[in-house]
């Protein structure tokens, strides 16, 4: 998070009361603050393994049930991530009332997603993240297999200079969103889970106020698969 023009009014001691002669004040400007010293999150939003209900593109392939194994091979491939970056994270998980059990060996901060598009339910994790004090706050899905704590690292540093930073998938959407503060604007009216919805992400942000991470490929159907030999060899 980045904090400008931070003044501090120190006074001479003095046994006499303290007026415009005798009280000195000193200003001091801090221009970024290094986001290790700082109180940053990691919110994580997911859908539970559930049989049926999750990589359903990918099941037209492979089937449900190996879908439900790669997908509890990328829960656990994000758990690893968050563990390696010793970063503090919260999850947000859908649709069941319980996490995965998983994620009680990453955070006790885990709570059931709001109602509504993705969205709103981002908006609502991001809301309770910096009510909680925390900042800057990076928000990550659970589709990639080559997700790694330096990404995370990236990310806050990136956030030392700038209000948002992202993370571009191939297929038009976002891998990682993290702000400074909250960018409600960036919720809302956008078209979830299509080609556009970086585009139109990055169309509420002014270009000198963003920063992007390097592009990476979500896992949502055969061919994302196939370029992840070392994941499709872990579910044959």
């Amino acid at each position: 998070m980045l904090v400008q023009g931070w003044s501090l009014a120190l006074a001479k001691k003095k046994t006499k009361p303290c007026t415009s002669e005798n009280f000195q004040v000193i200003k001091i400007e801090v221009k970024s603050v290094p986001w290790c010293i700082m109180k940053p999150l990691v919110l994580v939003f997911c859908k539970n393994a559930l049989l049926g209900t999750v990589k359903t593109r990918l099941a037209q392939s492979i089937g449900e049930l190996k879908a439900l194994e790669v997908y509890q091979q990328l829960l656990q491939k994000t758990a690893r991530t968050l563990q390696a970056s010793g970063l503090e994270a919260a999850v947000w998980h859908t649709p069941s009332s319980q996490p995965d059990p998983l994620w009680l060996e990453v955070t006790s901060s885990c709570f059931r997603q709001v109602s509504g598009d993705l969205g709103q339910r981002m908006q609502a994790g991001f809301e309770w993240a910096f009510g909680q004090g925390y900042g800057p706050v990076v928000g990550i899905g659970t589709d990639l297999w080559d997700l790694e704590a330096t990404d995370l690292e990236q990310a806050l540093e990136l956030l030392q200079n700038k209000e948002v930073v992202i993370g571009p998938a191939a297929d038009g959407g976002y891998y990682l969103i993290g702000m400074q503060k909250m960018q409600t604007q960036l919720f809302q009216n956008k078209a979830w889970s299509t080609p556009d919805l970086l585009e139109q992400t990055l169309a509420d942000i002014a270009p000198e106020k963003r920063a992007l991470l390097s592009q990476k490929n979500d896992i949502d159907t055969a061919a994302d698969l196939q370029k992840h030999p070392d994941l499709w060899a872990l579910i044959e």
